[in-house]
């Protein structure tokens, strides 16, 4: 079906696929991203991550990750396997030389993108709009576990990128690979990320930090992490993102500190949204809210600030008051690839 469409609008420019699941045979002349590559006049491209895997290692790791357990004395301790979805499993080693031939066939064959979005097939926002925050996350599924650090650096040979989104990556370990594109994508505006390597440690926080202060175009900047510590160190490097105008953090058990974000408000005069949306007490939250619009509302007539419990009940009647524009381009996830422009229906 791809491959018709590729012949029928060879000067394609936006594609969204993000809604697919994909298992290709990597470097077959029909996989996906060798069939996109093709479409040379590609600047926004959104897919499943799993169509950007080789899925060699899947099968290599197959055997290999049966323990053996031939001793009697071994046979008392196996742990019972859950019956459930198929999730991945963090190598002890990442691949840090290594990069999915796929997804580089596909980069080398449109280096013009100015917008991509890797988003897993299974990812599901914790930030609703009608209903309840999301409390559980998905399984991954066990292909996308192979685009990590590598892939992720892969990335920064797009020179022209502006937008970038990146979900359910369990194979973001270190993040070095978003150091590499904060190095090398100048243009980046738009940069969202959402449950990248294993969710309870952050353990890419330390790549992140470094990376923030390169971005020096960066206007919109969207976090979605269980387990989020928004620390004075993360806000300082965050302060060095002059062109910021928007951010938003979403994490179900995340934690900030209340000093950083008011110190961070003060140097980066051009903020004029911040949403955080974590852990904490509604009273210690809406204090902060407070203190934020008291301090800068009058110099930035503009300003939108909410902060609040992502699992309050009330949680809904929050999103409803907020301003539509903030609502539907940062705050909400979503596929935003080849979307209707605004305006077309009224």
């Amino acid at each position: 079906m791809v491959e018709a469409l590729v012949r029928a609008c060879p000067n394609l420019k936006r594609l969204n696929l993000s809604a697919a699941h994909y298992h290709g045979t990597p470097g077959s002349d029909e996989h996906l991203c060798t069939v996109l590559a093709q479409l040379k006049r590609l600047r926004s491209l959104a897919l499943p991550v799993c169509a950007a895997s080789d899925g060699i290692k899947n099968a290599e790791r197959s055997a290999g990750d049966v323990p053996a357990l031939s001793s009697p004395l071994m046979l008392g301790l196996k742990k019972s396997a859950r019956v459930g979805l198929q999730t991945y499993k963090a190598e002890s080693e990442p691949r840090d030389s290594e990069c999915s031939r796929s997804l580089r066939a596909l980069l080398q064959g449109n280096p013009f993108l100015e917008e991509l979005e890797l988003t897993g097939s299974n990812f599901s926002s914790a930030m609703p709009r009608n209903e309840p925050a999301n409390r559980k996350e998905q399984a991954a599924c066990s292909w996308a576990g192979q685009i990590g650090d590598s892939e992720v650096a892969e990335l920064g040979g797009l020179a022209f990128l502006r937008r970038l989104t990146l979900a359910q990556l369990p194979g973001v370990l270190k993040g070095t690979g978003l150091l590499q594109v904060a190095m090398k994508c100048r243009d980046l505006q738009v940069l969202s990320l959402a449950n990248l390597g294993t969710l309870k440690n952050m353990t890419y926080m330390p790549a992140l930090i470094e990376a923030l202060p390169h971005c020096k175009q960066l206007k919109d900047l969207r976090l979605e992490q269980p387990y989020f510590n928004a620390n004075s160190r993360f806000f300082q490097a965050l302060s060095q993102c002059r062109a910021l105008r928007r951010f938003c953090i979403v994490s179900r058990n995340g934690t900030f500190q209340s000093d950083a974000v008011m110190s961070f408000m003060e140097s980066c005069l051009d903020v004029i949204m911040c949403h955080m949306f974590m852990a904490g007490s509604l009273v210690v939250c809406r204090a902060l809210q407070k203190a934020l619009q008291d301090r800068f509302a009058s110099q930035r007539p503009a300003l939108n600030v909410v902060i609040y419990p992502l699992l309050h009940e009330d949680l809904a009647l929050v999103i409803r008051d907020m301003p539509l524009l903030h609502l539907e381009e940062i705050t909400l996830f979503k596929s935003r690839v080849a979307e209707d422009p605004p305006g077309l229906w009224w």
